[in-house]
């Protein structure tokens, strides 16, 4: 294989011949690649939901939950500004990775410090090993974020997606194989361990970038304070989307904590999962676009419309059968997180929402605007949750869900002043996939009153799927508007079959 020179890992120029294909290109990759990490996550929680207890996941989540917050520090918001930056040189992104490097050290010793702190907080002794192990391994990915976005920077995506899904299934082997020798709630952590080091592997192999020996802070003084309102976003936003568990593991217990963190992740978590690598194809896009603001505009809508095509009425069937859904998934024993997983779907379509606001804040550079905007935010998903906590664990689902869905048009109207975009780009997209949602969920309704399917079987749940996706389907092509839609998405893959 050809080596690429040190500059070609740098330019963009050549980007902007043929965005729209490129666009494509990389959003069916990342598309596809998520679908088979949510199948590996599938899996995943299938298998270890049947070998381990919910007080494992629970002890799981409480560790991550809180440790959580060293992934969030390590990036130091630079990767973003890589992806955004006009202009690069090996000086600058070397400077940027040792930057990262050392933090990821600095975060390293933190975890092994606070570990103690965690198991005062949620008096559970058996949380300061997890602990360290589990910030060590979120320290270490810190090797990786230059390479990462350089790899976003020019469109590689298709190497991301291989790294991705390669090193998840090889730490999925992993985890269940330590399950099944009684690992316990370590397999957890094995399974993450192997899959953060097999994808450094594989992401400092396929990028081919190396850092050189050299350091100076004042080639990258504005990068780090761009990446500094970035990082302080991350944190509030961190915050926001976590005082729930915070809360349940420290009123409750790990099982309660278990219960809620399955649903959590079984619900919103998919769907992150499926739209949140988007946000990357876009941001790249978006970054090359603020000279034009109607291409922009333009991209901005059709990436929204996509999102909110594909989210809307996978949130909507999986609220509706979630009792198939968590007891074919997980089994009987976990029928208890089933109103929890409900109420969390306001708040999974909230993300999607929430995604958009994302895209146009980081592309248009307005970092300090987004941070303002999450310490709102904050204040009132704390205010929601802290009141739900009288009606239990099932209320605090319901206040964080109803904060989430609530923020949302405020949200747009402050991202999108002063800028190209608007909030009926934001809110239009979703119009249409929420009518056919509601629609194609009423016809299926009705179908549940007419057959005599078992309750709870694998035939059952492929057939209200796909009766529900024919609704959805009809619902779109028989409106005007609808009609429209369809015709865009058929004109992208015309473009996806031509690249």
């Amino acid at each position: 294989m050809k080596r690429r020179s040190s500059d070609d890992h740098f330019r963009t120029a050549h980007l902007g011949e043929g965005m729209r294909r490129r666009s494509v290109r990389a959003g069916m990759v990342t598309l596809l690649s998520q679908g088979a990490r949510i199948a590996l996550s599938i899996t995943s929680t299938m298998l270890l939901a049947r070998l381990l207890r919910p007080d494992d996941f629970g002890l799981f989540a409480m560790a991550t939950t809180t440790i959580a917050l060293f992934s969030v520090l390590r990036d130091l918001g630079l990767s973003t500004a890589t992806v955004q930056r006009k202009e690069l040189s090996q000086e600058i992104v070397s400077t940027l990775f040792w930057i990262n490097a050392s933090f990821g050290i600095l975060l390293a010793t933190a975890a092994v410090i606070t570990a103690p702190l965690l198991t005062w907080f949620f008096q559970d002794e058996r949380l300061t090993p997890v602990a360290m192990a589990v910030g060590g391994i979120a320290a270490i990915d810190a090797l990786t974020i230059q390479h990462r976005a350089l790899l976003r920077r020019q469109m590689r995506f298709k190497a991301i997606a291989f790294a991705q899904v390669t090193s998840e299934a090889i730490g999925l082997l992993a985890g269940i194989s330590a399950a099944l020798l009684g690992a316990g709630y370590w397999s957890l952590v094995i399974l993450r361990l192997s899959a953060t080091s097999i994808r450094i592997l594989i992401i400092w192999l396929v990028c081919g970038w190396r850092p050189s020996f050299y350091f100076d802070f004042s080639s990258v003084r504005s990068m780090v304070a761009f990446g500094g309102f970035l990082t302080s976003t991350r944190i509030v936003r961190y915050v926001s989307r976590n005082f729930d568990r915070f809360l349940v593991g420290r009123i409750w217990d790990a099982r309660a904590l278990g219960y809620y963190a399955r649903a959590s992740d079984s619900l919103p978590g998919p769907v992150n999962r499926l739209m949140m690598p988007i946000a990357g194809v876009a941001i790249s896009t978006l970054s090359r676009l603020t000279d034009e603001p109607e291409r922009l505009r333009a991209y901005f809508r059709q990436g929204i419309q996509i999102v909110a095509l594909l989210g809307t009425p996978a949130i909507g069937f999986l609220f509706l059968d979630a009792h198939q859904i968590v007891i074919l998934l997980l089994g009987d024993q976990w029928s208890t997180t089933i109103p929890l997983f409900r109420r969390l779907a306001p708040a999974a379509l909230a993300t999607l929402g929430q995604m958009g606001l994302h895209w146009a804040f980081v592309s248009l550079g307005n970092a300090g605007r987004q941070f303002r905007w999450e310490c709102f935010s904050l204040v009132i998903i704390v205010i929601g949750i802290t009141l739900g906590v009288r009606w239990g664990v099932n209320g605090v689902a319901l206040g964080y869900s109803f904060t989430s869905v609530l923020l949302i048009l405020p949200g747009s109207r402050y991202c999108f002043r002063s800028t190209p975009l608007q909030t009926g780009d934001l809110a239009g997209a979703f119009v249409l996939p929420i009518l056919g949602t509601l629609i194609a969920a009423a016809c299926l309704h009705g179908i549940h009153s007419l057959t005599s399917f078992a309750a709870v079987s694998p035939v059952r749940l492929l057939f209200d799927s796909g009766v529900f996706s024919v609704f959805y389907l009809i619902t779109l092509i028989l409106l005007p508007a609808g009609r429209k839609t369809v015709s865009d998405v058929i004109v992208l893959l015309k473009d996806l079959r031509k690249t």
